[in-house]
């Protein structure tokens, strides 16, 4: 063990190291938090928390304070994603149904997302595209749409991907080439064009 770079109040769930300052790395947690750490100082780290945002930002970002009732954090993260354009904006998502954009100059989340037709779908996984920086792919643990294209630049309806009937829990955008996604689910191993959502 070289150090001990992020310690969380529950159980870490996800991290990604940036690929532009490969130094910082994110994690999150079940209990609902962000730690970004620097690597070349891991003493230097900044933990958010779904939770303080959603009462700080609820009426700027619709849909942060929605999610799962019972005890403890209704937001529990299960994957986290640096934006492969531009550094200091990364993807949070929860397994409340919930997907948050935080850009890290503002130290808040900037923007959520949530598909109107399955508004507490379990996401699993987020991938940005590696040549534009305004789009995201998302994958639930859902049988109906699990795999959905997101356009920030426009206020479209999300765009899903047909070819899976099961759950998908991981997605992986080629960062060298981005007409090759990949996503693996419950029933099988896909590879798309995400250019036209063809196999």
């Amino acid at each position: 063990v070289i150090t001990t770079a992020v310690q969380h109040t529950a159980a870490a769930t996800c991290l990604d190291f940036c690929p532009l300052h490969q130094n910082l790395i994110v994690t999150g947690s079940a209990a609902g938090e962000l730690a970004v750490c620097d690597m070349n100082d891991p003493s230097k780290k900044t933990v958010y928390s779904f939770d303080a945002a959603k009462t700080a930002m609820a009426g700027a970002v619709p849909g942060l304070a929605a999610g799962g009732g019972g005890k403890g954090t209704q937001h529990p993260i299960t994957s986290v994603a640096w934006n492969r354009k531009t550094a200091p904006v990364l993807t949070a998502i929860s397994s409340s149904g919930l997907i948050t954009i935080w850009d890290l100059r503002r130290k808040c989340p900037i923007l959520s997302l949530t598909d109107s037709s399955n508004v507490a779908a379990k996401w699993r996984s987020a991938a940005w595209d590696p040549s534009d920086a305004t789009v995201l792919v998302t994958a639930a643990d859902e049988d109906k749409n699990p795999v959905v294209l997101w356009d920030l630049r426009s206020c479209q309806m999300p765009r899903y991907f047909a070819g899976h009937t099961r759950g998908v829990w991981c997605t992986s955008w080629n960062p060298a080439d981005p007409t090759l996604l990949v996503t693996s689910g419950k029933d099988r191993t896909l590879c798309w064009n995400p250019a036209t959502f063809e196999i």
